[in-house]
């Protein structure tokens, strides 16, 4: 007999949060620790679209 066990309500909300602080911290200290210039660390990236929002060059780029 097999039956899949099915996750609980919160389960279904904590997991994919919980995995996706741990890449974007994981990804903060990459690039903090390897003092690297090439990649960008995840705040320079939101800085980015939000410049890219404000400017509304965003949307124009997603449209075509």
């Amino acid at each position: 007999m097999s039956a899949t066990v099915q996750p609980r309500p919160w389960e279904r909300l904590l997991w994919p949060l919980l995995a996706s602080a741990v890449f974007l911290a994981f990804w903060h200290y990459a690039v903090l620790l390897s003092q690297t210039k090439i990649f960008p660390s995840p705040l320079e990236v939101e800085r980015g679209f939000a410049e890219l929002i404000h400017q509304g060059k965003l949307y124009r780029d997603i449209v075509d």
